[in-house]
């Protein structure tokens, strides 16, 4: 008999198109910028600047989130820097597979109807891409200053916004100390880039008979933390648009397994004989990465402490024939989610 996997989604259906409040006008911005703080920049030529802004510095996460607002509503750009914990003064490249992130909120409709498009800077397209030159981190004074520019491109128009001389200088810096509920990691080189997360959603998803039969697992490739201004429907809530996602069958035990895709007719499993599937996903649920060749090996797996340990290595393809390797996978899990 078959039991069919229903496949946890955080959010029901993927939307790339904008959240809408409806048709009331949004109440006035009351601006936090201080007549000796700078957040400005170009976009497609036109002169942007910040009016309402956020900007914290993660302490223990080592993590920079950065979000600011135009006084019309018009555009908000967001930063996610994973910091260099050796060397956090410096320029961080933001590109496909990279551990950080960027976000253009852009009105498409030309007014304050707040019907937005959002835009990303490492969405699987050529030349697409985003520098961040951090200069200062100051946690005494609590003050921050960079310089940045980025192209990002909208997958539901395809367009691209051209972000240019961006400037923030001296803007107030908050800090926080939260930090991961547990030592759970992964690690993995991703077309030659090290990449390494630790944010992850790890639960069992279905069980048979009061037996625990699949762990979901999904590993962001950047930290969002929910910081900016404007609504955006995501699909993968409080975590990144780009992201891993595993079901292992815990009923298989350790041992090296193919990796199948994530899709039919390996997500709707016969519980005789399970699959160990995976994804990737570049902003885009409809255009997953799927392996080809590759494997995980499972060298952990404790059911009572809830903890698994494994190494994996696969080569993906997109719809397009995109081809992305991972190599030297890790996967460290402790204490997953029960059902």
């Amino acid at each position: 008999m078959k039991i069919k996997f229903f496949y946890f989604i955080l959010l029901a259906t993927t939307v790339f198109a904008a959240c809408s409040k409806g048709e009331e006008e949004p109440d006035p911005i009351i601006c936090n910028l201080q007549a000796n703080e700078i957040i400005s920049a170009t976009i497609n030529g036109n002169t942007w600047k910040g009016c309402q802004y956020k900007a914290v510095y993660y302490t223990k996460r080592k993590l920079l989130s950065v979000a600011a607002l135009d006084s019309s509503y018009e555009n908000e750009i967001r930063f996610f820097i994973t910091l260099d914990t050796l060397n956090p003064i410096k320029n961080y490249l933001i590109g496909p597979n990279s551990t950080s992130g960027f976000e253009i909120l852009a009105d498409k409709s030309g007014g304050q109807n707040l019907s937005r498009t959002i835009n990303y800077c490492d969405i699987d397209k050529p030349s697409i891409g985003a520098n961040f030159n951090l200069t200062k981190l100051d946690t005494v004074a609590k003050k921050l200053s960079a310089t940045f520019s980025a192209q990002g491109y909208s997958l539901e128009l395809g367009t691209t916004l051209n972000l240019q001389n961006g400037v923030i200088d001296n803007i107030l810096l908050d800090t926080s100390l939260s930090t991961f509920t547990d030592n759970s990691y992964a690690s993995a080189t991703i077309n030659s880039a090290n990449w390494y997360g630790k944010s992850m959603f790890k639960k069992i998803t279905l069980t048979a008979g009061g037996v625990n039969q699949f762990l979901t697992v999904k590993i962001p490739g950047y930290f969002i933390d929910n910081i900016g201004f404007q609504d955006f429907a995501r699909n993968y809530n409080n975590s990144s648009e780009r992201y891993l996602s595993f079901q292992i069958p815990l009923a298989s035990g350790i041992g090296t397994f193919q990796l199948y895709p994530e899709r039919q007719p390996y997500i709707s499993q016969p519980l005789g004989t399970p699959y160990h599937i995976f994804s990737y996903n570049i902003h885009n649920s409809d255009k997953l990465f799927y392996p080809v060749t590759g494997t995980i090996t499972v060298t952990n797996l404790d059911m009572a402490l809830r903890s698994l340990d494994a190494t994996f290595s696969t080569q993906v393809k997109d719809t397009n024939n995109a081809i992305i390797n991972f190599a030297n996978g890790k996967i460290h899990i402790v204490n997953w989610e029960p059902f």
